[in-house]
């Protein structure tokens, strides 16, 4: 539904980072039992989550909370997710799957193609006539996370040539301990 609204929408929506108060009153009501916390953001370099989360943090000293700057974004960021969870499982301490969540960034690679520009100029990243240029020559954006940033890698001519090379990436690093396809409207080319 929201994809849908989104083409059709003159104004896209925008996003706004919860206040400190808010993380605070998320982390006590959860760290009452004394239990840990391990709260998992967005990189720190894309959102300013991260820094709120600390200073939500910061207003309860002594409290069991471990904020993780994950470094990436969608489901790079998820998989760091689910690795912590099967550690929590397992037994390990908030510091223990800090540890592990590190180890899974570095591992992991992100790539991401844009179909349109269209959503990039409506949204500020890039200018109008930028949009106007890849449009008129039908770049289609290969991008990744480096660093903790969204970097653009190349620019291709058609989607099909674009979706050969996100399996070409996806291919030829190291070993593939686990692989997710997302998509927002193509379930084709993510197929």
């Amino acid at each position: 539904q929201f994809y849908e609204k989104l083409v059709a929408a003159s104004a896209l929506p925008t996003t706004s980072t919860p206040s400190p108060d808010a993380f605070t009153q998320v982390y006590e009501r959860l760290t009452q039992d004394g239990s840990e916390v391990l709260s998992i953001h967005v990189s720190s370099k894309l959102s300013a989550t991260y820094n709120v989360a600390t200073l939500g943090k910061n207003k309860l000293p002594g409290c069991r909370v471990e904020i993780v700057d994950s470094g990436q974004v969608s489901m790079a960021l998820g998989l760091q997710v689910i690795a912590a969870a099967k550690a929590a499982r397992a037994g390990a301490s908030a510091q223990e799957i800090r540890s592990l969540l590190k180890s899974v960034s570095q591992r992991s690679r992100l790539f991401g193609l844009l179909d349109t520009l269209e959503y990039l100029q409506k949204g500020g990243r890039i200018g109008k006539a930028q949009a106007f240029l890849g449009t008129l020559l039908q770049f289609k954006p290969l991008l990744g996370v480096r660093d903790g940033e969204v970097v653009p890698l190349e620019r291709l001519r058609t989607t099909g040539k674009a979706v050969r090379r996100l399996q070409d990436l996806a291919c030829s690093g190291a070993k593939v301990e686990s692989l997710a396809v997302l998509h927002s409207t193509a379930t084709k080319e993510a197929e």
